[in-house]
């Protein structure tokens, strides 16, 4: 279990602060990432995120520091999460095309087929992928019981509140 805690916290705060950059440079900045187009932004940031998760994953044994033990009831509040969030990731991919996933229909809206989704989670809740994606970081923070995971928690629910 310990190492399993050890790479789940590796993957959540290499991987996780990637895709909240990428939101952050991209969402306020929408009208010029069009201009540059799709292909060469999406490019753009999906090296980005390369370096940023090799930079993270090199630092991971400083990173990894803060070892909160193992606790079997954060695991299973875990689960719990982990479930919640899979669901809504399985509703909302019924109702959302891969290009929204990817925000292409976001960065060429002339180009793709779009339209406001009003069903599944999206007729409950305004900012499901938002829900879905906290409730998985919780999930992963929850089990792996880091420091570094609670930290990049709270991040990047700021992160996400400045992005919505």
């Amino acid at each position: 279990m310990e190492i399993a805690r050890y790479w789940v916290g590796v993957g959540m705060v290499s991987f996780g602060p990637a895709a909240i950059l990428v939101w952050l440079s991209v969402h306020p900045f929408i009208a010029f990432w069009r201009n540059v187009g799709a292909k060469i932004t999406l490019a753009g940031h999906f090296a980005g995120m390369f370096v940023v998760v090799g930079t993270l994953i090199s630092y991971r044994d400083v990173l990894m520091r803060g070892d909160l033990g193992t606790s079997y009831v954060f695991a299973g509040f875990a689960v719990v999460l982990l479930t919640v969030s899979g669901v809504m990731r399985y509703f909302q991919n019924k109702v959302l095309p891969i290009t929204a996933i990817m925000g292409i229909s976001e960065l060429d809206p002339a180009g793709t087929e779009s339209k406001l989704v009003v069903e599944g989670p999206y007729a409950r809740i305004r900012h499901p992928r938002y829900v879905q994606l906290l409730s998985a970081f919780g999930a992963y923070a929850l089990f792996a019981n880091y420091v570094t995971c609670y930290v990049f928690l709270l991040l990047a629910v700021i992160g996400v509140r400045i992005v919505i």
